[in-house]
């Protein structure tokens, strides 16, 4: 069982020395764009890591060299087994970048709270940085991360997008098979799940996603069982237009969505939102797709639309085999009355 409570206040200090020190020696590495003070977080621009620290466990690699999480050698990396609560400003896990292969099974990850996510968080939501002269969303290079058969239970998250589970740009060929997910809260998108920015080839499947919330009055907020939505774009194309990069093609596979509430926005069971843009100017080959197959989607409620599933900017979306039954959507929520 580990314990995050900040008490005494002395292991914060500590905690801040010794990933100081990891920086400083070469045994990990920041993502590109994260010495840049996390907006609405100046007061902690001194902390190497502002929105991770203190969390449960905190997973971080070197971008290169042997010792990377990507080498043949070290691949399949574990987290199995803890008991991980009392975290305030990092969640219980987060896995900041460079994890490749990493597997998060059988925990317990309960009451545990965080800057973007209280419960599991691989990625980023905030960073950018540049290619060339254009701005663009960091890659964590999270690829090929499972996370299987966790309970994941009561936690908050205050933004980003998933308050028991976040999957930030960058996590290529995720699996999240077999957890239970049940009464977290988001402040930002997606109660339960989230996945936000470009991270194609993820698989959601056979997971119990129970009376999860999603709610901001302010700043409406969507998806309260799960949330799958590419990040706002960065560069006007040449008409103008603030087009997503996507969210990358998903499946979401033989899941239990019920009880879940968005709100103050759209999609109780299920939002999905800006999946594709930049992928279809470009006229690539492959258009980012989501299959929603073989779903049980009940009893789900949005605050404003789509009680059970909602849908905007995606164009290719496979919805076959699934019961959306006894699904909400009494549009009571500000945006309702605009």
């Amino acid at each position: 069982t580990i314990n995050a409570r900040q008490s005494p206040t002395e292991k914060v200090n500590n905690w801040r020395t010794k990933v100081a020190g990891l920086i400083a020696d070469g045994s990990i590495d920041q993502l590109p764009g994260q010495a840049v003070p996390a907006p609405g977080f100046a007061a902690l621009a001194e902390v190497v890591f502002p929105t991770e620290e203190g969390a449960g466990i905190f997973v971080a690699g070197p971008s290169s060299g042997n010792g990377r999480f990507g080498q043949n050698a070290n691949r399949g990396a574990r987290i199995d087994g803890f008991s991980i609560v009392g975290a305030s400003t990092g969640g219980g896990i987060v896995v900041n970048g460079y994890a490749q292969y990493l597997e998060i099974g059988n925990n317990r990850i309960t009451g545990n709270a965080g800057a973007f996510n209280g419960g599991i968080r691989v990625g980023h939501p905030q960073l950018t940085t540049q290619a060339g002269n254009t701005d663009i969303y960091t890659d964590a290079v999270n690829d090929f991360v499972r996370i299987h058969h966790n309970h994941i239970a009561r936690n908050g998250g205050r933004g980003g997008a998933g308050g028991g589970l976040s999957l930030h740009t960058g996590a290529d060929e995720y699996r999240v098979e077999q957890n239970w997910i049940c009464g977290n809260f988001s402040s930002g998108n997606g109660g339960g799940i989230g996945h936000l920015g470009l991270s194609d080839l993820g698989v959601i499947e056979d997971n119990t996603i129970l009376f999860n919330e999603s709610f901001a009055q302010a700043g409406p907020r969507s998806g309260g069982g799960v949330f799958i939505a590419g990040q706002t774009g960065l560069v006007p194309n040449n008409d103008g237009l603030l087009l997503s990069p996507g969210s990358g093609s998903v499946t979401v596979d033989s899941n239990l969505i019920r009880g879940n509430l968005a709100g103050a926005g759209d999609g109780g069971g299920i939002q999905l939102l800006s999946v594709n843009g930049e992928d279809v100017t470009r006229n690539v080959n492959r258009w980012h797709r989501v299959d929603l197959v073989n779903n049980m989607i009940n009893n789900n409620v949005a605050g404003l639309a789509g009680g059970g599933i909602a849908i905007q900017d995606a164009i290719l979306v496979s919805i076959q085999n699934n019961t959306v039954a006894h699904n909400e959507a009494p549009a009571t929520a500000a945006r309702a009355f605009a």
